[in-house]
């Protein structure tokens, strides 16, 4: 029976050489909004709060941003 460490996994990825984080985001986001359940968790003030967050901590400038584009059918 083979039981897995999950701390000796946690352990290596420590050593891992990390890249940096993408950050996606368009502020044309913040017009999304659920028609049909105006209560629903997903709203622009959620998601504007959750990006004046990461502003104030910093988060933003050390990601790497990238570019949005227009969804597509595919």
């Amino acid at each position: 029976m083979f039981i897995e460490d999950v701390y000796e996994k946690s352990q290596s990825a420590k050593d891992m050489i990390r890249g940096s984080t993408g950050l996606v985001y368009d502020t044309r986001m913040v017009k999304h909004r659920c028609l049909w359940y105006p209560a629903h968790l997903e709203c622009p003030d959620r998601f504007m709060k959750t990006l004046d967050r990461c502003e104030e901590l910093g988060l933003v400038k050390r990601c790497q941003p990238v570019d949005v584009r227009e969804a597509t059918e595919d």
